[in-house]
């Protein structure tokens, strides 16, 4: 199985864990660990820029619950 098959079962904080690995390594490692995080990175960063939309959408949505709970009741005057 290959790594980037576990991607989905992956936590944020794994996959940028893992996406500094491979950054280190494109630079500091072996000619076959700099070929493996030259094919991996664009696929990290893919996922995670595909996490990141997903997560703010609900942020969005709580904001304007909260915001129209906070809105003033309209008062009446005589």
């Amino acid at each position: 199985m290959a790594i980037e098959d576990n991607f989905s079962t992956m936590t944020d904080s794994e996959m940028n864990t893992l996406l500094a690995n491979v950054e280190r390594l494109s630079t500091a490692g072996t000619d076959r660990q700099r070929l493996e995080a030259a094919r991996l990175h664009p696929l990290i960063v893919a996922e995670i820029a595909t996490r990141k939309p997903a997560k703010a959408a609900p942020k969005a949505t709580a904001r304007k619950k909260a915001a129209v709970k906070k809105t003033p009741a309209p008062t009446e005057t005589v």
